[in-house]
């Protein structure tokens, strides 16, 4: 993908595989784009998808509600994760 950075590895202690990523520009590559992908690809071997993390902050135009639940994103707090939130926050 465009505008992606990402690597996979897995995690011994979770015995699970784990695929980490930068997505550089939300506009070029979507959020649920990639994830999309990885979950139809895991699908086809058989594995599916146990949740979705954010680390930081991502956009509002880049992740809302809906999307948050479609990557299976369990701890979304829009207050917390949301950019121009944090911002707004501060004051």
């Amino acid at each position: 993908f465009k505008k992606v950075q990402a690597m996979g590895f897995f995690l011994d202690d979770k015995q699970q595989a784990q695929v980490s990523m930068n997505l550089l520009d939300y506009e070029v590559t979507s959020i649920r784009t990639v994830f999309d992908a990885v979950a139809k690809l895991a699908g086809e071997k058989g594995v599916k998808v146990a949740e979705s993390e954010l680390i930081g902050l991502a956009p509002a135009a880049a992740l809302d509600a809906a999307t948050a639940r479609h990557i299976q994103l369990p701890k979304f707090d829009a207050k917390e994760q949301i950019v121009e939130s944090r911002l707004a926050a501060l004051g």
